[in-house]
């Protein structure tokens, strides 16, 4: 990843919410919408 002053995800370095390993998430449906959905879980969570 390059670190340039317009790149805001490699400076950030959220903290996870409490209880988030305990929680789980199911996507119902398919195509783009639950393919972007599970992207942003994975990369989020």
């Amino acid at each position: 990843m390059y670190y340039t002053s317009g790149n805001y995800e490699a400076f950030a370095r959220p903290r996870k919410p409490e209880g988030v390993e305990s929680k789980s998430a199911y996507i119902i449906g398919t195509g783009l919408v639950a393919l972007t959905a599970a992207c942003y879980l994975v990369r989020d969570g």
